[in-house]
Order: structure tokens, then C-alpha cells, then sequence
């Protein structure tokens, strides 16, 4: 799932309706979660919690999310009782740097979401919440790159990969990717 709105998104909101870029990277990577931001995760925990309870979706068994603090807000209303793991390479890929740093290559990028597509394949817990940015989402489920998934024929939404919304998860059942299967998604969540 992506992270609910944040300070990043209303700035970025503000930049764009005034015609203007966005120039604040390094503040952006810490940004936390807006008061819509934090209303979108507890009213997703609330769904989730009725999901659960009418056994439409099994219980999380670990949460995983990116370092930067708005994921990590967001993952803590949405599941305050999990084990939460952080994981760096569920980062945002930040374009904008310091004047000494090189911003991220694209490669560089994909290299990090292919790491953490293999580090969650590894995980014994059959059940796993991940928390992240939109990139690198989209990253970890690109059919190209990752041929071990392939979509269920009848869902109802025509492009699985379109940009996820702010507190959007996206659930799937997944077989043994090790062994190249496949995972059907079962549903989408907004608030």
C-alpha cells in the first residue's frame, strides 16, 4: 500500500497549481502525514478491520515499510499492534540532492525494488503488509520485470498498475514465487 497523504503531496499540490516545481527534495524525504493523511490510514484500519472480520482477508502477520516517516505513520495507525520491520530499499527514489550527491539512476532504483521483491519472496510469514511510495510500488508488481505474476483474467479493473492513490492497498494472493507461479489480486482499498 502507498502512505497516506502527506506534507510532500500538499506541496507538491501547492507547487503545481501555482505553476511552479518542486524544489524541496531533502525536506520532502522527511515530510510526515497531513491531518487527511492520518483520517485516510484509520479509516483504512476501520475497513480492514471489517474485511478481517467477515474472514475476507487473513490477518497480518508483518508490516514493512519504507524509512521515511510518512510510510512508516502510516503503517503504525493502519497496524499499531504488528511487528513492523523497516526496510531502506522500499525508500523513495528522490530525484532532488544535495549539490554534491548524484540523484538516484533509474537502474539504481529498479535494482532496490527487485531487492525487496526477493527479500519479501524469502519471508516465511505468509501474510505481509508492505508500506511504500507510489515508484517503487508500482516497481515491485511490474509484470515485465517480474514475470512470476500474472493477473486474474476477470478483475475488474482494466490496468492493474496505475498509479496507486495515497492510502490505496492493493491485496493478492500470491503463490511460491521462488518457483516462478503467479498471484491473482483480490482487491483495492481507499478510504
Amino acid at each position: 500500500m502507498r502512505h497516506g497523504h502527506s506534507e510532500a503531496n500538499a506541496a507538491a499540490e501547492t507547487s503545481f497549481a501555482a505553476g511552479q516545481d518542486l524544489k524541496a527534495g531533502l525536506a520532502i524525504s522527511m515530510a510526515t502525514l497531513t491531518e487527511t493523511g492520518r483520517w485516510q490510514a484509520e479509516s483504512l484500519r476501520e475497513q480492514l478491520k471489517v474485511l478481517q472480520q467477515q474472514e475476507e482477508l487473513p490477518e497480518v502477520e508483518l508490516v514493512v515499510s519504507s524509512p521515511l516517516p510518512r510510510a512508516i505513520e502510516t503503517a503504525k495507525l493502519i497496524w499499531p499492534e504488528k511487528q513492523m520491520e523497516i526496510l531502506d530499499s522500499l525508500r523513495e527514489r528522490l530525484l532532488l540532492r544535495p549539490k554534491d550527491e548524484r540523484p538516484e539512476s533509474l537502474e539504481s532504483a529498479k535494482r532496490r525494488a527487485q531487492s525487496s521483491f526477493e527479500w519479501l519472496c524469502a519471508r516465511p510469514e505468509t501474510t505481509i503488509a508492505v508500506v511504500s511510495h507510489k515508484w517503487i510500488l508500482q516497481e515491485l508488481l511490474d509484470p515485465v520485470r517480474n514475470r512470476a505474476l500474472r493477473f486474474c483474467a476477470g478483475s475488474s479493473w482494466n490496468q492493474p498498475f496505475e498509479p496507486f492513490a495515497n492510502c490505496e492497498m492493493r491485496a493478492f494472493a500470491m503463490d511460491t514465487l521462488r518457483t516462478g507461479s503467479h498471484a491473482v489480486e483480490l482487491l483495492r482499498l481507499r478510504p
